[in-house]
């Protein structure tokens, strides 16, 4: 039997790992149920990314009753954050109640537009639930391409026209950028967070990326360095340029 991707596995002791398109990406954190939320968040990433859900088969021995075989369990996870489970082959589509990671269900709180609500769990759950998840908040800039497209980018993610990662460490999101100039290497940029503060770091990319603060001259990115980056500024690179907002 072939394998899903993409997958997930989950281990007693809070380590797993996602595979999505063959790329495994490791999980490791203090208990199962941590395990699930990181698993949770990386498929949602990938579902904004596509802009549609993400089906993901699940092999989970940490539950009470141990799921080691493909087929028996799969999560549905939404890009506005809803996650359907479906226990041992159940229909992922299946109405579902309000998941806060406990064994107990209680009422998730209503999320404001546009924002994924908070996940509220304990981190030591024993078992996936087959109830609504609600993942945590990720921060977002949007990317205005000048003649081109509107780019929203959630949390840390590598930029570019064909992006990868570096390592397979690096939990990073992929965010494709489309350049009919190829003024854009395939993995160019990196946006990530301090905290509440947006940077962007050039990754090495073969024709350098400038940031133009509002106002001011156009300062060529030192490669490898993280700059912070604010709502006005303009990225360019050569024929390629973008306007970062920051959603208010």
């Amino acid at each position: 039997m072939s394998l899903p991707d993409p997958r997930v596995t989950i281990t007693d002791t809070g380590s797993g790992s996602v595979t999505i398109g063959g790329v495994e990406t490791p999980l490791q954190a203090a208990t199962a149920g941590g395990a699930r939320d990181s698993a949770i968040l990386t498929l949602l990433g990938h579902a904004r990314q596509l802009g549609h859900p993400v089906l993901a088969g699940v092999v989970d021995p940490a539950m009470d009753a141990p799921v080691e075989v493909w087929g028996e369990l799969s999560v549905l996870v939404d890009p506005d954050g809803t996650v359907r489970v479906g226990e041992h082959g159940a229909a992922p589509y299946v109405p579902a109640e309000p998941w806060l990671g406990s064994d107990e269900p209680v009422e998730a709180a209503p999320a404001a537009d546009d924002v994924a609500p908070v996940i509220e769990t304990s981190g030591d759950d024993d078992a996936w639930s087959t109830v609504l998840r609600t993942p945590a908040t990720q921060q977002q800039i949007v990317l205005e391409v000048t003649g081109g497209d509107v780019v929203a980018v959630t949390g840390t993610a590598i930029c570019g026209r064909r992006p990868v990662r570096a390592t397979a460490e690096d939990t990073a999101g992929l965010q494709v950028l489309d350049d009919v100039t190829l003024s854009l290497s395939k993995t160019h940029l990196r946006i990530e967070w301090a905290g509440s503060q947006p940077t962007v770091t050039d990754l090495h990319s073969g024709n350098g990326t400038t940031l133009t603060r509002p106002g001011g001259a156009g300062v060529a990115l030192h490669p490898g360095v993280a700059t912070a980056i604010a709502d006005g500024d303009v990225l360019t690179v050569c024929d390629w340029s973008a306007t970062v907002r920051l959603p208010r």
